[in-house]
């Protein structure tokens, strides 16, 4: 039998010098392996059944044929899930169909993956870890401890893009300004821990009775905005009174507080965040100063033209002062003259 194959298998059966030009011979080609048979020693035989020797030849040959098949299909796993493996495929497990250096390979490669797959799983729960945590530490920054709504810088940075957006779409933004009515004397009477309650409760209670789109925040201290995207000012309006309402039958250990709420629309009253605040700002103090737990909508007629009239009187009267100071006095005439 004269046979060739790419891979070191060793010497199977007897291994003749070659095949002469003219003999009879049998081919077996298996996966890269190349068996040629020398058949003039045992073909004529085949046809003898009483035979042993050419029986015993044909055995050996076939059990050589069925050796040189199983390792070309254990290569070509082996092949294959390597293959796949490189293609980020770590469910392979290949059976294991012998004892010999090619079981042993393949175990060893089965052991390869289950390390592979064992540590792909490893970094997959830390990534999800990391993912929560990392999604807390975001949330935590963005929110106010005590209320559980957004905190300030939060806030101010969704203004801006939210004044940016309703100022591109030509739409309008509703703004609150909340402040909880005489909060000092509250805190004095009971304790600054009931005023957390109070503070704690009304979070509740204004996240509550907000839109989904909405943006609630603590502003500082007992004061709230409420950023109402794509609303006007009278469902600015109506979105105060509810709140206003709500807080109102609200009880914070067996007491009732209430609030003022001032209401302003961009671009109407402002086209910055700040001078959107600023009308709600001055809005709300008007609702102060005309007896609290109202709302009231920043206008022509709004605290916040009386501020800035209160602001601007000093000044003329500085510049008339100074103007006066600076006029020289008339010399007295001389005696005699007119």
């Amino acid at each position: 039998m004269k046979w060739s194959t790419g891979l070191s298998l060793g010497q199977i059966g007897e291994k003749p010098n070659g095949v002469k030009a003219g003999e009879q011979a049998g081919r077996v080609a298996l996966a890269g392996v190349h068996v040629v048979v020398d058949e003039e020693r045992l073909g004529h035989r085949r046809l003898d059944p009483e035979d042993g020797e050419a029986h015993l030849g044909h055995e050996k040959l076939e059990q050589a044929v069925f050796q040189l098949e199983e390792l070309a299909r254990s290569v070509g796993r082996l092949a294959e899930g390597a293959a796949a493996v490189a293609g980020g495929d770590l469910s392979v497990d290949l059976p294991v169909t012998g004892r010999d250096e090619v079981g042993y390979l393949t175990e060893v490669f089965n052991g390869m993956v289950a390390q592979l797959r064992a540590g792909r799983e490893q970094l997959a729960e830390a990534n999800a870890v990391l993912r929560d945590q990392n999604a807390e530490l975001e949330q935590l920054s963005m929110t106010d401890a005590l209320t559980e709504l957004f905190n300030r810088r939060y806030l101010m940075k969704e203004f801006d893009k939210e004044v940016s957006r309703a100022g591109r779409h030509e739409r309008t933004l509703g703004v609150l300004m909340i402040d909880v009515d005489r909060f000092k004397q509250y805190n004095d009477t009971y304790g600054h821990l009931a005023g957390d309650t109070v503070l704690s409760g009304m979070g509740r209670v204004i996240k509550d009775a907000v839109r989904e789109p909405d943006i609630p925040a603590r502003y500082g201290g007992e004061e709230f905005i409420v950023l109402l995207p794509d609303c006007n000012l009278q469902g600015a309006i109506d979105a105060a009174e509810r709140i206003r309402t709500r807080l109102a039958e609200e009880v914070f250990e067996g007491r009732k507080i209430t609030v003022s709420i001032g209401a302003a629309e961009f671009p109407t009253h402002g086209e910055s965040p700040k001078a959107v605040i600023g009308s709600a700002d001055a809005a709300l103090y008007e609702a102060k100063d005309s007896g609290r737990d109202r709302v009231v909508a920043a206008g022509p007629s709004s605290a916040a033209d009386r501020k800035a009239s209160a602001r601007e009187k000093p000044v003329r009267r500085g510049k008339a002062a100074r103007r006066k100071k600076t006029v020289p006095k008339k010399k007295a005439a001389p005696e005699g003259k007119p």
